[in-house]
């Protein structure tokens, strides 16, 4: 019966085969077509690396060997410029130059600073302009192209992070109000930026935002400042409309423009002597008088001269007695400087006064005299800033070099004990070579010299030849055309109303207004 069984096996799976489904061809068909693709595409990408590949391999077999036929022949370029580097070089004007120098953004800073301010003349020629010169033998002259206004050239980045500032400030006080970006008055490098509000159509100093942003341009901080006098809308403001033009505006700001005789020998002006220039009646307004009358007065010495040396401690103390007046006991610390060659005396007067006398080591020059914590004499009669600095002056020409024939003030300050007056020494002969800086400290009750420095040149440097004058009139328009005026209004303190004026939008000319919060 086996086959029986067998045969009946059979029949049941050839019944049940015929139950079962058809197969999915059209599926398997599409799953093979996807597969096929794949697998080209995979074959398109190795043969496209691979002819990459060989391209790199090919691009730096041909640069080695440029390399190597480079080095073994000179380079015409050295030469003669290409096609590209005589469009982009600059043209030059025919004739003989006429220069015009500006000073570096960061300045160095001399050896010592001066007593209790810490300011001194290097210091000071941070926030003035200089202009140097080199005229012809025929007398003609040629200008540098005027400077291009900070706030008028941006790169992509700047660009980028001062639209990133604007829509911070908009998200946070709303765009209602007019704020524009002033890029002069910015701090790129702190990532700092000045948004001052606009009235009709001009910038309004006395109100502004300061953006920061964080190291990805992201908002981190405002800063409002708001320094009007009183609550306003614009019919306060003037019209500005009606002004005297630009070109009227420089040429009152070439006449209220001071050269002084720096250190550096060029014709150096001061912008903090220029206030603003009302762009209604052409007045020069907001300039701080106290002291305009003795700031680049030049004083002439007297022929007579002493030396001053100091090698001992009984010669410091003979010398603080006979020149300023201050007796000393003979408790005093001594330390030296090898490394700068000074030699410093220090007396202790009382429980917080000092006296030092530093001098050079080698030589025994007295360089530099410090009293702090002079006790108060009580009496509120002070002498005026005139009377202090002929006082200085006196004491500078006992002690100055034959050679200094005049001494020019650079800048006087006040605090409520003391004058400090900083000096530059001004030879006789022009064409030698250039001098120190002094500052001395007249103390404003006593008339007593309590403080005193010099400040070496570091470089010799030659002094504007006679047979080279410097004329002011065009060393001046030059520092006009490198820091272009614009038209902007201001309140300045004590009056009614905003003022529409005339000033360069640069930071260090405007700090107050920057700085000051109401």
């Amino acid at each position: 019966m086996y086959w029986e069984d067998e045969e009946f096996l059979h029949e049941q799976i050839k019944l049940l085969s015929g139950n079962a489904p058809e197969p999915r061809k059209d599926e398997i068909k599409r799953l093979q077509a996807i597969l096929s693709e794949q697998a080209r595409g995979m074959d398109r990408k190795e043969k496209t690396r691979t002819r990459a590949s060989r391209v790199f391999q090919t691009a730096a077999c041909l640069a080695l060997a440029v390399w190597g036929v480079s080095l073994a022949f000179p380079s015409l370029s050295d030469k003669a410029p290409s096609r590209l580097e005589q469009v982009i070089a600059p043209h030059e004007s025919e004739g003989p130059p006429y220069m015009l120098n500006n000073p570096p953004l960061d300045h160095e800073s001399t050896d010592s600073p001066s007593p209790k301010s810490g300011k001194n003349t290097m210091q000071m020629e941070s926030r003035t302009a200089e202009v140097g010169h080199e005229y012809t033998k025929n007398g003609s002259t040629s200008t540098d192209k005027a400077a291009v206004p900070a706030h008028s050239v941006q790169t992509g980045s700047e660009g980028d992070a001062i639209a990133k500032a604007k829509m911070y400030l908009e998200q946070q006080i709303g765009a209602e109000k007019q704020y524009e970006v002033v890029q002069s008055l910015t701090n790129p490098q702190q990532n700092e930026f000045v948004f001052l509000r606009e009235v009709n159509g001009l910038p309004f100093l006395n109100e502004h935002y300061i953006v920061a942003l964080d190291e990805q341009n992201k908002g981190k901080a405002i800063t409002a400042n708001q320094i009007q006098e009183r609550a306003w809308n614009e019919q306060l403001f003037p019209d500005p409309t009606v002004t005297i033009g630009r070109t009227e505006a420089e040429k009152i700001l070439v006449q209220t423009l001071s050269r002084y005789f720096a250190e550096k020998q060029a014709a150096v002006y001061d912008p903090d002597l220029m206030g603003f220039i009302d762009a209604k009646s052409g007045q020069l307004i907001g300039i701080e008088k106290k002291y305009d009358e003795l700031r680049g007065k030049i004083y002439d010495l007297d022929s007579t001269r002493k030396i001053w040396t100091v090698t001992t401690e009984d010669e410091a103390i003979q010398l603080l007695a006979s020149e300023f007046g201050l007796v000393v006991e003979k408790t005093y610390r001594r330390s030296e400087n090898d490394f700068l060659d000074t030699r410093s005396y220090r007396w202790r007067t009382g429980k917080s006064s000092t006296i030092t006398l530093k001098t050079v080591s080698s030589t025994g020059e007295v360089v530099e005299m410090e009293y702090v914590g002079q006790p108060s004499t009580g009496s509120s009669d002070q002498m005026d800033a005139a009377r202090a600095t002929q006082t200085a002056i006196s004491f500078l020409q006992n002690y100055l070099a034959a050679e200094v024939t005049s001494l020019q003030v650079i800048e006087v300050e006040h605090d409520k004990f003391a004058y400090r007056i900083y000096f530059q020494a001004l030879p006789e002969q022009k064409g030698s070579a250039s001098f120190s800086t002094y500052t001395v400290e007249v103390h404003a009750t006593t008339g007593q010299v309590i403080g005193f420095q010099k400040n070496s040149a570091k470089k010799e440097q030659p002094i504007t030849k006679q047979n080279q004058p410097v004329r002011d009139a065009i060393t001046a328009k030059e520092y006009i055309d490198n820091h272009p005026l614009q038209l902007v209004y201001v309140w300045i303190h004590g009056q009614e109303a905003p003022s529409l004026v005339y000033v360069p939008l640069e930071r260090n000319l405007l700090s107050g207004y920057l700085e000051e919060k109401k």
